[in-house]
Order: structure tokens, then sequence, then C-alpha cells
């Protein structure tokens, strides 16, 4: 007797496969081209970052309000091109979205050619998933440090205060990011992408259970 076999294009219409295939080529195209463009922009261009700047109120005449609070503001710092190590990781921090951009593309476009070709997912399809989920999630939490390292590069490099004291009206507050300041959709994404990585072990072993049976 001849074993069953699961066919996703029986699931999905083969127009919408065709759909998928066409999309996510062009979204992995597309984090190419976008990427390489942004890479390049920045590679001959000032470092530009947004800086949080603090400035002490002048004394109050009442002395009541003594205790008066900082100013908070932002300040943009520049940099020549090639005179501070933090354009080398703002490149970095910007290449990520595009890098897992395309990932993510390159998985579908993938699991959409599978799905064409009438081929049931196997073990390769799960870990290429869950190699990509890693790499996401990994981004989303290095990101927003590498950032930050880039603009305590940038501060330090212009010579700037960045605290109170030695007469200084104001003075510049580098980022200190914690794990609330992680880059929460690039998390999601990572955990989307291994759900998925999940579900076809789950469907490769019922496969194989199934057929084991007949």
């Amino acid at each position: 007797m001849a074993q069953p076999t699961f066919r996703a294009s029986r699931i999905v219409p083969r127009s919408v496969l065709i759909v998928v295939t066409v999309v996510s080529g062009l979204g992995l195209l597309a984090s190419l081209l976008y990427g390489a463009m942004t890479q390049d922009s920045l590679r001959y261009s000032s470092t530009c970052m947004d800086v949080r700047i603090a400035g002490s109120l002048p004394p109050l005449p009442r002395p009541e309000f003594q205790g008066a609070d900082a100013q908070y503001s932002f300040v943009e710092l520049c940099a020549a091109h090639g005179t501070s190590r933090a354009g080398s990781l703002q490149m970095a921090a910007s290449l990520i979205p595009f890098l897992v951009g395309g990932l993510t593309c390159l998985v579908l476009l993938l699991l959409a050619v599978q799905m064409l070709r009438g081929r049931s997912f196997g073990l390769g399809v799960a870990i290429s998933m869950f190699v990509v989920a890693t790499v996401t999630i990994a981004a989303g939490v290095a990101r927003p440090g590498i950032q930050a390292r880039a603009e305590e590069l940038l501060v330090a490099s212009a010579g700037l205060p960045t605290s109170w004291g030695k007469g200084h009206p104001a003075w510049l507050l580098p980022d200190s990011p914690d794990w609330t300041s992680s880059d929460w959709p690039l998390i999601m994404i990572g955990l989307l992408i291994a759900l998925g990585g999940w579900l076809v072990l789950r469907a490769r072993q019922l496969r194989l259970d199934l057929e084991g049976t007949i």
C-alpha cells in the first residue's frame, strides 16, 4: 500500500505561494540594496547622533526652591569622517535591521519554493529557521548596546563634559541602555520565527509517526 504524504501545496493555493515567492524575493533584494546604500552613505559621511544634554538652572531668588532639578534636552553631535570609532559602530547598528529583514525574506522564499515543489518540510528547514530566529533575537538585544557604545565614543572623542562640575553650565549624558531598551520588534520577530521552526519539527515528527504506523 502506498504511504500517504503531506503536501503543503494542498493547503495553500498555488497562486498564494507564487505571490509569497515574488514578494519574498523582492524583499530580499530590497534589503540587500538599501542596506548597501545605507552603509555606503555612512562610510563617507560625518557621524552624527542626538545626545541628551543636561543644564543646571540658574540660582533662584527664593531659598525654599534650592532643590530645583536639571533641565534636559537633545543636541546633535557630529564628528568628521574618520575622526571617531563611533562611525563603525553606527554602521553596524544600522546594518542589523537590513540583515534581519534579508534573512527573514530568505526563509520565506525557501519555504514557498519547497511548497511549490510539493515537498514536505525537513529537518534542514527547521534548523535554518532556528538559526535565523537566534540571530534576530541576538540582534534585538545587542543593537541598543551598540548604539549606546557608539554614542559614548562620539562624546568621548569630542572631549565634552559628561557630568556636572568644574563650572560647566551644561553636560552631555550618553545613553545607558538596559533590558527595557531592547529592540522588541526584532525580538518578537525572532520568537515568531522560532515558533515556526518548532511547528515544522512537530509536523515532521507527526508525518514520520503516521508513516510508521502504515
